[in-house]
């Protein structure tokens, strides 16, 4: 049977649908699910725990499938996930529910890497491979936006377990698609597995993300934090001295002698930090500084993640045409474009610029983001494509989450800083949630409120200068990228991923 190239895209548009959508989905149930399993204090573990584990496993699962083939590790992580998903379904108690979100998150660890190499793979024409990317992404950021609702009705009208058992159909028909259309061309022979570079990468993750999240709440200088950081730093150079010496390391640093590589890392490390603060603090602003609900700041994002996949489709068309770094300078001038509107904004500002700003950001992401993933493609050989396609997933993630911390311990302080500039008191910091949050309000008095709408708009102001200055490195990072059309690795890379 040849392979059919679009029951292929089907697998991998439903698969990444239900692992993006567990990230949101469980969001609007919480409540349901405190109320039915008790242990309210356990509440978070819920969330941290399944980013933790599909955040570590995102390289070990782009090794694995370099070594054992695309099919083999999708339809294995794809099968975890489901377990994963029937289990969360059945618990019975808080510390079971996190316990299985923990198998859930490793299992969703393998979709996002595996599918976008396999979409390498049979999409050898960067021009069809970065819509293809682009309309995954879209996907993705749908699943933002319908797992919320999904899960609310699926709690008002069936019962929270169903945010979980409702993966389990779906993700059978994705396995099934995937194993019967996907023809790949794999030399079977004796593997050998990096146990101590899985091991201790495993490890000095965890430390990493524990201290992550720990600072984001404004503990950077407590012991726990600087302790692991400390962890994380020895682990990670024992990690790289054992990926010296091992057979088939997970991470084979020869890749990284690529100054494409690097750079192309590097930006995408920043592109995600600016589009996770984007995300959080243009709502913010709608909410809490334009007085307006959580329905109109959702729709307010709507047309970033609509034109997103219009972005990618330039990103092909660019890539071809113009090259790697007029396309990158492209995709990052709009960004620059994007942060200096967004820094020039002022509480008097109407929420039409930030529609405008958010359709221009989508574009701007839909470029910068594909573009990176097909470089760091195009630099290896096809033998490596799930290990860099990975590694660069893992720069994606690692820029969302140190972004989002970041910016949220310095939006805390800045906070602190123009409250005590306005003569208002730690404890008014209560009344700034109900701005933020958009409840209470009606409790402030006029004076208060406006006091805390110009202090809430400065501190969100000084985040996007921020971004304006980050946009700007992206920029100047790319002239490290290559002018060429097409890298070196690309003729052996296309030969090599043609349909068998």
């Amino acid at each position: 049977m040849n392979m059919n190239r679009s029951m292929v895209m089907i697998s991998i548009f439903v698969a990444t649908f239900l692992a993006a959508a567990e990230s949101s989905i469980v969001t609007t149930a919480m409540p349901k699910i405190v109320a039915s399993l008790q242990g309210i204090e356990l509440m978070n573990g819920v969330f941290t725990v399944y980013l933790l584990a599909s955040t570590i496993t995102v390289l070990i699962f782009g090794k694995l499938s370099d070594l054992y083939g695309r099919k083999l590790i999708f339809a294995v992580g794809a099968a975890i996930f489901l377990v994963g998903s029937a289990l969360c379904g059945l618990a019975q108690t808080m510390e079971q529910l996190i316990a299985f979100r923990l198998v859930q998150g490793i299992g969703a660890g393998a979709i996002l890497p595996v599918t976008q190499t396999i979409i390498a793979d049979i999409y050898p024409s960067e021009d069809k491979r970065a819509q293809m990317i682009g309309l995954t992404a879209f996907v993705w950021g749908g699943a933002g936006v319908i797992g919320p609702l999904l899960g609310g009705f699926l709690v008002d009208y069936v019962s929270w377990h169903w945010i979980f058992l409702f993966n389990i159909p779906f993700g059978l028909a994705a396995i099934l698609l995937m194993v019967i259309f996907l023809r790949e061309k794999f030399e079977k022979s004796k593997k050998t597995i990096d146990y101590w570079g899985i091991l201790t990468f495993s490890f000095s993750m965890l430390f990493l993300l524990y201290a992550v999240q720990k600072g984001g709440q404004g503990h950077w200088l407590s012991g726990p934090v600087l302790w692991c950081i400390a962890a994380f730093v020895v682990l990670m150079v024992l990690f790289l001295w054992i990926e010296t010496k091992a057979k088939e390391p997970i991470l084979p640093l020869y890749m990284f002698r690529e100054l494409k590589i690097w750079s192309a890392n590097v930006i995408q490390f920043l592109v995600n930090a600016i589009m996770m603060g984007t995300l959080v603090y243009m709502p913010m602003w709608f909410q809490g500084g334009l007085g307006t609900g959580a329905m109109e700041a959702g729709l307010m994002l709507a047309p970033l993640a609509i034109l997103w996949a219009f972005g990618s489709y330039i990103c092909g068309k660019m890539l071809v045409k113009q090259g790697i770094r007029v396309t990158s300078f492209t995709g990052n001038m709009i960004l620059i474009l994007c942060g200096a509107w967004l820094a020039a904004m002022q509480l008097t500002s109407g929420s039409y610029g930030f529609y405008l700003i958010s359709a221009l950001l989508g574009i701007s992401f839909g470029i910068t983001v594909t573009l990176y993933t097909i470089v760091v493609q195009s630099a290896v050989e096809s033998s490596l494509s799930g290990v860099a396609t990975a590694t660069n997933s893992l720069f994606r993630s690692l820029g969302q989450m140190l972004g989002i911390s970041m910016f949220g311990s310095y939006f805390n302080s800045r906070i602190v800083q123009h409250m005590a500039a306005e003569n208002l008191e730690s404890a008014d910091i209560n009344q700034m949630n109900r701005l933020i949050n958009a409840s209470g309000i009606d409790q402030l008095s006029p004076s208060m409120l406006s006091q805390l709408q110009h202090i809430l708009v400065s501190s969100i102001h000084d985040i996007f200068v921020i971004f304006l200055g980050l946009a700007i490195v992206c920029v100047l990072a790319t002239l490290l990228l290559p002018k060429s059309k097409h890298s070196r690795a690309d003729s052996a890379a296309d030969s090599a991923a043609r349909p068998h």
